[in-house]
């Protein structure tokens, strides 16, 4: 029996060895693998970033990986990633198969990792109700208030850190479930928890049940991923409700009212869509606070770039009121700060990986059907046949070349549905920290701290800075002066502003 048990384990070895060694055969280059392991060996624990771009400047724009019988693909410029997802989007448009992220934490209804399909559409027409280009010029007037209390507040407080995840958290909690949020609310710090655990799960490479699916099949005894993922199922949904049933009762619109009374929901049951709503806050949080953090990362280390920045505003806006998003078409090169902060250090260096729905052949090469692809942004944002000196931080760039690609936020069909309201709210955002402060870095135990740009956490799929020390000094008397009156008269009245929202895009549907 024991003869026959090992010939048999023998013999599925031997067979996964070949099936293997033929899905492989002519994809692109890469480091060598080991049978079955494939590139398990060699796929970094520890910084993703700088081993892909290694492995890029060896062997080429497109890397082939193995992770025992899954392959990946990295794409390492701009000009694989517009192929493959803009002009082949039919092919590379769904996700792979994530046991973790998927099935197991959010139990197949996140939007952002459902497969291509009917699904996913009724997911992202419901999503751009809100999200559009069209919709999000309504929410300035939301935006810029909120951006008023992260001026009054970085006047009294070095917690610049805080003061951005709240400014960003309650733009989206606003919208999403009518309430302001202060910062100290236990549904904020859930949210928060939750939209962190999420982002460490659908990093590539992280869950052994990831890359040997199987092993998801064995009892929950056996079974530490499953059960973790029940367990953060369970509270995502509890905190989903809790919070829906607070926006039903507000007086003012908010998006859950939207989509119970003028979205067709159809094809998706009531958790599905307490899930599909309660994701956009994940969505927007933790994306946007982060660039702010790399925004005054930047400040700080390149205080030329901030003085030709302020010079135009000054030139445009002048030092008696605050800049609007009216004004940046007159600031091409504040736009251009923006633009670089993005390219500069972007903050999904891997994306929301894609996945292959058919076999296919490019530069010579197969990409099996199933393959997990991997917009690497960290290294075509940073390519030198791109951008000219990429590690530099020059805003000049944008203005050399209006034609030089920027996809921070993914590329194709399935790019990040809330890109039109993070760009405007960092084109609300940055401007007016410009206008406000000059930037230094901060003290760490009575020493002026050095800050590193390449001391950068890698949490998941997310890249941010690491915690350091910054001080916003007020550039002037007149401003302080500006922004304590601007806090004392901002409009609080949080139900009026959504109302006026609602009629704006009532008024813009009336016209289409």
């Amino acid at each position: 029996m024991q003869a026959l048990l090992t010939t048999l384990v023998c013999g599925l070895v031997v067979l996964t060895t070949l099936w293997i060694k033929t899905r492989l055969k002519n994809i692109p280059p890469g480091p060598p693998r080991l049978p079955i392991l494939g590139n398990l060996h060699q796929f970094p624990s520890g910084s993703v970033i700088s081993t892909f771009d290694k492995w890029h400047k060896k062997y080429g724009p497109i890397v082939g990986l193995s992770l025992g019988s899954q392959t990946l693909i990295l794409l390492g410029n701009m000009e694989v990633a517009k192929e493959l997802f803009g002009k082949r989007g039919r092919i590379y448009s769904s996700r792979p198969r994530m046991v973790m992220g998927n099935e197991n934490l959010t139990q197949n209804k996140h939007t952002a990792l459902l497969p291509y399909g009917p699904k996913w559409k009724i997911h992202n027409r419901i999503h751009n109700s809100i999200l559009a280009a069209g919709k999000t010029q309504h929410y300035t007037e939301l935006i810029e208030g909120e951006s008023i209390r992260v001026l009054h507040h970085l006047m009294h407080t070095s917690e610049y850190n805080r003061c951005y995840t709240r400014f960003t958290s309650s733009i989206i909690f606003s919208l999403v479930y009518g309430k302001q949020l202060q910062g100290d609310e236990p549904e904020f710090h859930e949210m928060l928890q939750i939209a962190e655990n999420f982002v460490a799960a659908i990093a590539g490479g992280t869950w052994l049940v990831d890359i040997f699916p199987f092993i998801n099949r064995l009892p929950s005894f056996l079974n530490p991923w499953k059960r973790m993922g029940n367990r953060f199922h369970d509270r995502a949904m509890r905190l989903f409700e809790s919070n829906a049933t607070h926006a039903m009762g507000t007086k003012a619109w908010n998006f859950t009212k939207h989509v119970h009374a003028a979205e067709d929901t159809s094809g998706l049951t009531d958790r599905e869509v307490l899930y599909m709503i309660g994701v956009l806050f994940e969505a927007g949080n933790d994306s946007t606070s982060t660039v702010l953090r790399f925004c005054t990362m930047a400040a700080i280390l390149f205080p030329d770039a901030v003085k030709l920045a302020q010079a135009e505003l000054d030139a445009v806006v002048g030092p008696s009121r605050l800049p609007s998003v009216d004004d940046l078409p007159q600031m091409p090169y504040v736009s251009a700060f923006i633009n670089e902060v993005l390219r500069w250090r972007p903050i999904t260096p891997g994306g929301v990986v894609h996945a292959s729905s058919e076999d296919d052949i490019f530069m010579g090469y197969k990409i099996p059907r199933g393959s997990v692809l991997m917009f690497n942004h960290w290294s075509a944002h940073l390519d030198e046949k791109t951008y000219d000196d990429p590690l530099s931080f020059r805003p000049e760039r944008w203005l050399e070349n209006d034609n030089l690609p920027l996809h921070a936020f993914g590329y194709g069909r399935r790019v990040c549905p809330g890109q039109y309201v993070a760009r405007k709210t960092l084109d609300v955002m940055i401007p007016r920290l410009l206008w406000a402060f000059d930037f230094e870095a901060g003290y760490e135990n009575g020493v002026r701290a050095k800050i590193d740009p390449y001391n950068l956490q890698e949490l998941g799929a997310l890249l941010r800075p690491v915690p350091f020390p910054a001080i916003f000094k007020p550039r002037d008397e007149a401003r302080r002066a500006l922004i304590d009156k601007s806090f004392a008269n901002r409009d609080a009245n949080l139900d009026g502003i959504l109302n006026r929202i609602e009629t704006a895009i009532s008024r813009g549907s009336e016209v289409k």
